[in-house]
């Protein structure tokens, strides 16, 4: 009779695990369809991450363009200023 009771105390701690493995299946089941998710977003990411980085160069390139024109032009400002007078610029910038 105790040999009986000692097996039903096994089979059940033993039903117990079992039941717990089996949640804890289902638990990585839903992880993994987690990760999986957060891997699409991730991936989502660094392709816009990839976009803005072009974006970007493609803006600093424009700036520096744009930097040596306006140069250029106060460059060009300042040898017109010479030749015509401070005065005559003045009166010609005015009309």
């Amino acid at each position: 009779m105790e040999n009986e009771k000692f097996q039903h105390a096994v089979l059940d701690k033993l039903e117990t695990l079992t039941n717990e493995v089996c949640g804890l299946k289902s638990d990585v089941s839903g992880m993994k369809d987690q990760v999986s998710g957060i891997d699409l977003r991730l991936g989502k990411m660094e392709v816009s991450v990839s976009h803005i980085q072009e974006q970007t160069a493609g803006l600093l390139e424009f700036r520096s363009e744009t930097k040596g024109i306006l140069e250029n032009l106060a460059k060009t400002k300042v040898a017109i200023s010479a030749i015509l007078g401070d005065h005559e610029v003045q009166i010609r910038k005015n009309r």
